[in-house]
C-alpha cells in the first residue's frame, strides 16, 4: 500500500505510514487487485546520457589500467615484445569480463557505474544474468 502523504510503499497490514506517520486507513484487508498492480509496478529512471557518457569514461580508464597489468603479467615471459593478436585479445577478454562480471554480480554496476548511482536491471528490476551480460556486452561492441 502506499502512502497518500509521502507516496511511499508500506506493508498491506499497516495502519500508518512506517516513513511519515500519514494514516493509511483500513489495514489487515487484503490487497485488491489494483493495489496489488500497481505494487508490482515499479518506476526507473533510466541514467541520461552524460552520466551514461562518464560512467563509460571512468570504466575505460579504469580498463585501461587492469589490461596494462594483465598484458604485462600475461605477457612478461615473451620479454616486453609481445604481439598485437595477443594484445588486443586480451583487452577484449579483460573487458568482458569486466563488464559482464561486475554487471551481473550484486553489486549490479560497473566501477564507474558505481560511481554514478547507475545500477543494471532486466525489465522488472531484477539482477541480470552472466548471460544476460555477456551479451549486453557483445551486442554494445558489435555496434561500436
Amino acid at each position: 500500500m502506499y502512502c497518500p502523504k509521502c507516496g511511499k510503499e508500506n506493508d498491506y497490514v499497516a495502519r500508518s505510514c512506517q516513513f511519515c506517520g500519514a494514516d493509511l486507513g483500513g489495514g489487515g484487508a487484503e490487497p485488491s487487485v489494483e493495489e496489488t498492480a500497481a505494487a508490482s509496478f515499479r518506476v526507473f529512471e533510466y541514467a541520461g546520457f552524460w552520466r551514461r557518457l562518464l560512467a563509460a569514461i571512468i570504466d575505460g580508464i579504469i580498463l585501461m589500467v587492469i589490461s596494462a597489468v594483465v598484458a604485462f603479467v600475461w605477457l612478461s615471459p615473451f620479454y616486453g615484445r609481445p604481439s598485437a593478436l595477443w594484445g588486443g585479445n586480451l583487452g577484449i577478454l579483460t573487458a568482458w569480463l569486466y563488464y559482464a562480471l561486475m554487471e551481473s554480480s550484486s553489486i549490479q554496476a560497473t566501477l564507474g557505474k558505481m560511481v554514478l548511482g547507475i545500477c543494471v536491471t532486466d525489465l522488472e528490476g531484477n539482477r541480470i544474468s552472466f548471460g544476460r551480460a555477456t551479451g549486453r556486452h557483445v551486442e554494445c561492441a558489435a555496434e561500436n
